[in-house]
């Protein structure tokens, strides 16, 4: 049988609801929130050596209709 807390978590004041979300976020038992983090910074990593490249040789770049018409078509 499951047990749904969350109409008596929603009675609780804002503050406390907030502290409760801070608890969460901070207990050590959470650990996809370490390698979620991990990803968004080699993503952005990424992101950011692509747009530097693009800088520095805009010509190199595909127009979108191009790459749309070979594989979308």
């Amino acid at each position: 049988m499951s047990i749904d807390p969350l109409p008596d978590l929603l009675k609780l004041s804002a503050s406390d609801r907030a502290d409760l979300a801070m608890a969460i976020w901070e207990s050590p038992s959470y650990s996809g929130r370490e390698t979620e983090h991990q990803s968004k910074d080699a993503d952005r990593a990424e992101l950011d050596g692509r747009w530097t490249d693009h800088v520095e040789n805009p010509d190199s770049a595909i127009p979108w209709s191009d790459v749309r018409a070979k594989y979308i078509s």
